[in-house]
């Protein structure tokens, strides 16, 4: 173990930490149901809880790309980041032709290796809430 790491911390903050499509993978009921999206939202925050504690105080970036129409807007990204000190510093439409090569998969299931329509998303961008 290094000298400047104490146990059980992490010596090296990230400039960006990015979660593209987050998605419980749970049942098999329907998107809409509140249960469901509160499975999805506990996923989020404990991605966002987790990034936190891992990116830079000053610069550093949490960006979260998901899906923007009903029921998706249900799971209120930005509320989850404001829950957990974050603030929203942009959003921007997601475009998959913009980045050659990516393929989103779904992560269950006897089409887990099959992808998912995109749809209208957007990529959310969020830095630590300096107080």
């Amino acid at each position: 173990m290094a000298k400047d790491r104490k146990l059980g911390q992490q010596s090296e903050l990230y400039d960006r930490i990015i979660f593209n499509f987050p998605h419980s993978g749970f049942g098999f009921g329907c998107e809409n149901q509140s249960y469901y999206i509160m499975l999805h939202q506990a996923v989020v925050r404990g991605f966002m809880k987790n990034a936190k504690k891992m990116v830079k105080d000053v610069g550093g970036e949490i960006h979260v790309t998901h899906k923007t129409a009903h029921p998706f807007n249900e799971w209120k990204i930005e509320t989850l980041a404001e829950e957990k000190g974050l603030c929203l510093i942009r959003e921007m439409e997601f475009n998959k032709f913009c980045f050659p090569g990516y393929s989103n998969k779904r992560g269950s299931g006897h089409r887990c290796d099959s992808s998912f329509p995109v749809g209208k998303s957007s990529t959310f961008m969020f830095q630590k809430r300096i107080l």
